[in-house]
């Protein structure tokens, strides 16, 4: 793909706008070569905000220089109902929560295989461990995907326990996605193939448009009893695992040659499921190989797809003769890295750390391979055998992996109902197209993000809500606790009254005022409100809450209620320092990215360390003055009064 080419085209110029510059969740979809992989990867190293990438699959995550959703999540395999307990199957350590509650944009690749279920307990864990019930926690998700290739894999028992809460198994079936406000984005450009008339045929096929003219048309490619020219290897594309072995396996044990066998180097954590390719790798001189890398050296001598035939071995690796070249290439083992994100201690930004690796000669025989592992390929010729196929998409995912028709050979020739199309997906493909966002839209989507932004730096609800929750407990707990119990009296009303109210207020006057603004950021006027809003809130926090909040002091022997209560002192002061925090780094100004960067900071500087350990859980409240003069001068009978009351709580 051309650079200039792609720099050009609009749509992909809006899909990162939308990711870049506004907080909507996007749907990124478009036809086998549109150019999916290429955003994705553009993305990676361009964008300001906080992210982790995302695959259903092992090799789909390595692929995509990402992690799976299973493993980040600690998910469970297998069918979950949204009333499903969300039990993580190890504990999720304290790096990760880090890296969740910092997160601003979750990308899942390879949409179109992730379950309905699976996102919705994505959306579980992110509510939880964010402690932000909005849809995915309030993190932006970017979803990248055709729905039009292969699907997810449901199995009858599956479908047994699911049918009762999901009318669709896509992800668009998804209780929590469809609570959100999404945009779809469908590239539209095809850079893989050129051909007018053969982009028109997997149009058709890929919508579910088979009629007579388009089977006529493709299975002009049938030919029978095919066998390529010589000196050209053209691979086979068949749909099941067990087809593709069995090709490969017939013409392996034909060659007369030695066979080489390469042990892969593993080291540190690589999953078996994640393996590109087969552990010991077994070829011999003459066997056809398809690489599985592209070449990063200067010379770029082979790429992800390219085909060629093995000529010979050395101790150091493979050399591979491809198709009309005169030279062989010399391919030598390659590394694939397994990443999981943590926080980096010095910069606090999300980082990815290689936990391990996984060596071995990039190529995998290739006589045949599966429509499935043919996903992301092109081909500049290919023999498809579809007759068997299964599932939705796959015809259009073996035919759209070839540049063009004439580099087409059909082995079977195909029918109308080889061709499985899912109605749900094509109503959904429908809806997608009826309703794309334009410049115009995407600029109100721009401004109401900035507003937004606003709204959350100057919302004080979870300190008003952790007051009445103390004053409650306080309340409740009277009999139980010791200490200044009417330390939060009013302190929610002065909450109410002197923040909330004022900044409703303030966000109707700047909506009002400067909601047709085009470029809301460049608007001084509202830059200078901002900030003297961040003054003003400060002074507030520190002359009406700060020292109730901070000098606080309670006791109780009652070990359930002092834990309930401490827990919510706990949050109450977290989010205290929070907001009073980033409001002090922005009264010199605001912008969106300096409020994330410092919001993240701050929020990891406050939680910084480890379980017990971490700075929140070591926010304690002094011990009550009360409390403090009975251990002093009446240790005796303050231990038999705690004696007392925990027998008596136990009798009850």
């Amino acid at each position: 793909m051309k650079e200039a080419e792609y720099q050009e085209n609009e749509r992909l110029q809006l899909a990162f706008d939308y990711v870049y510059y506004t907080g909507r969740n996007v749907f990124l979809t478009g036809k086998a070569g549109t150019g999916k992989t290429t955003f994705l990867k553009k993305l990676r190293k361009t964008c300001p905000k906080r992210m982790i990438v995302t695959s259903p699959t092992g090799v789909a995550a390595v692929n995509a220089g990402g992690v799976t959703l299973h493993s980040f999540f600690q998910l469970p395999f297998g069918p979950r109902t949204p009333e499903s307990p969300l039990e993580s199957k190890n504990g999720m350590n304290s790096r990760k929560i880090q890296v969740i509650r910092t997160l601003e944009l979750l990308v899942i690749d390879e949409i179109s295989m992730v379950r309905a279920d699976l996102l919705d307990s994505v959306d579980q864990v992110l509510r939880r461990y964010r402690r932000n019930n909005k849809p995915f926690g309030g993190v932006q998700l970017l979803l990248i995907g055709d729905m039009q290739q292969l699907s997810p894999v449901v199995r009858p028992e599956d479908e047994d326990i699911l049918r009762p809460y999901y009318d669709s198994y896509y992800f668009f079936g998804s209780i929590a996605w469809r609570k959100t406000s999404y945009v779809c984005i469908e590239l539209d450009h095809v850079f893989r193939q050129t051909d007018g008339s053969f982009i028109s045929l997997l149009n058709n096929i890929r919508e579910g448009r088979v009629d007579a003219s388009t089977i006529n048309a493709l299975n002009s490619r049938y030919i029978p009893n095919y066998q390529p020219p010589k000196g050209e290897d053209i691979v086979t594309l068949v749909t099941t695992n067990r087809q593709a072995d069995s090709i490969n396996y017939t013409h392996m044990l034909a060659l007369p040659t030695e066979q080489k066998e390469y042990a892969a180097q593993v080291k540190g954590d690589f999953p078996e499921s994640s393996y590109p390719v087969e552990k010991n790798l077994v070829l011999k001189k003459g066997a056809v190989v398809m690489f599985l890398k592209n070449d990063t050296s200067f010379d770029h001598l082979f790429y992800n797809g390219k085909i060629g035939r093995v000529t010979d071995f050395d101790d150091d690796g493979v050399f591979v003769r491809c198709n009309g070249e005169t030279e062989d290439i010399h391919v030598g083992a390659m590394v694939w890295e397994n990443s999981k994100y943590e926080i980096a201690p010095d910069t606090k930004e999300i980082k990815e750390t290689i936990i391990g690796t996984f060596t071995q000669i990039p190529l995998r025989v290739a006589w045949a391979v599966t429509i499935h592992k043919s996903q992301g390929l092109t081909f500049d010729r290919l023999m498809i055998d579809a007759t068997h196929s299964f599932a939705h998409g796959q015809v259009y995912v073996a035919l759209s992996r070839c540049r063009t028709l004439e580099g087409l050979v059909l082995l079977r020739p195909l029918s109308s109902a080889d061709v499985i199309s899912d109605p749900q997906v094509r109503s959904f493909a429908q809806m997608v197209e009826q309703n794309m966002p334009n410049k115009s839209v995407l600029s109100a989507d721009k401004r109401d993000y900035y507003f937004d932004t606003v709204t959350e730096l100057f919302d004080f609800n979870a300190i008003y809500n952790d007051l009445q929750s103390m004053q409650r407990f306080l309340s409740l707990y009277a009999s139980s606790v010791i200490g200044n119990k009417n330390a939060f009296n009013g302190l929610d009303s002065i909450v109410l009254g002197q923040l909330i109210s004022v900044s409703e207020k303030f966000m109707q006057d700047i909506r009002r005022t400067y909601g047709n603004t085009l470029d809301i950021e460049a608007e001084q006027t509202l830059q200078q409100r901002i900030q003297k809003g961040c003054g003003y809130y400060v002074e507030k926090m520190q002359t009406l809450l700060e020292e109730p909040i901070k000098t606080f002091a309670f006791d109780s022997d009652d070990k359930a209620k002092k834990s309930k209560l401490l827990d919510t002192y706990q949050s109450l002061t977290y989010n205290f320092d929070l907001k009073k925090n980033i409001l002090a780094c922005l009264s010199d100004g605001f912008n969106i990215k300096k409020y994330l960067t410092n919001k993240a900071g701050i929020s990891l500087e406050l939680t910084q360390g480890t379980g017990s350990n971490s700075k929140l859980s070591r926010v304690q409240p002094k011990v009550s003055d009360v409390t403090s003069r009975y251990v002093s001068n009446n240790p005796e009978l303050y231990n038999d009064l705690v004696e007392w009351r925990k027998g008596k709580a136990e009798s009850m």
